[in-house]
């Protein structure tokens, strides 16, 4: 798990280091986009990380290390690619919130990755050993998604329906966080955007209540109004009628 790791500190450094030299903004000034920055980067460190995750998994396997012996291939390759798009866009969402202070990220991320690694060994070994018993709240830090879905593997070499909870997880996680990250960074105006959205239904239900308050009456309406009219001012209906359609001048 620590190799596996090892790339996100170095995806941190990296951006928090064009961050707080000003090296982003210095690209922003001379026409780059944001999306354009975003993305590369990003592809950039997904290929590094799956590329060299599946190569390390591929040579564990193949040397039959271990727990590794008769796991499924297919089901690592997925943790290592969901890991990577997970965090990755974690590290991304994180130097973007931090902002010009982003250089402290670069020491508490290696701290954090040896001390999250650590920890979710440990509580799936001592805590949680058993298929079933993981809280899928949990699954919301992704170092103990990617632990718990890894120890099953490794354990039971077979995928279940908690290994998939917690790559479902790990997706989705990635999906928020590069979300988070986009906004940020093209500087989308999203409350100004959700106030004027508020505003236009509200405005919408108005109209539609004034509209139900002008609605054309309805001939059985009409004829209830026009008994009502005579009935108490002791006028025939035929009058009523008249009075309603002669014309005023």
């Amino acid at each position: 798990m620590m190799l596996l790791n090892g790339f996100w500190p170095m995806a941190v450094w990296r951006l928090a280091h064009e961050r707080s030299q000003d090296i982003v903004l210095m690209m922003r000034t001379v026409g780059m986009r944001a999306s354009s920055y975003l993305l590369g980067m990003f592809l950039f460190d997904m290929f590094i990380s799956i590329i060299s995750g599946t190569l390390m998994i591929l040579f564990v396997v193949g040397l039959k290390l271990s727990r590794f012996d008769g796991a499924p291939i297919g089901i690592l390759v997925a943790i290592v690619c969901l890991s990577a798009w997970a965090l990755n866009a974690w590290a991304w969402a994180t130097v973007r919130i931090v902002g010009k202070h982003s250089g402290v990220l670069t020491m508490i991320a290696p701290c954090l990755c040896v001390a999250a690694t650590a920890a979710s060994s440990l509580i799936n070994i001592v805590v949680y050993p058993d298929e079933g018993d993981w809280p899928w709240a949990m699954n919301i830090f992704p170092f103990f998604a990617q632990g718990r879905a890894l120890y099953l593997v490794m354990v039971y070499h077979r995928g279940s329906s908690e290994s998939d909870v917690a790559l479902g997880i790990l997706f989705l996680f990635g999906a928020a966080n590069l979300v988070i990250a986009y906004v940020l960074e093209s500087e989308i105006p999203v409350g100004e955007l959700l106030v004027n959205f508020y505003e236009k239904i509200k405005g919408k239900q108005v109209d539609a209540e004034d509209s139900h308050l002008y609605e054309p009456l309805t001939k059985q309406e009409l004829n209830i109004d026009i008994e009502r009219a005579s009935s108490s001012s002791g006028v025939g209906v035929e009058n009523v009628i008249a009075n309603l359609t002669e014309p005023d001048f």
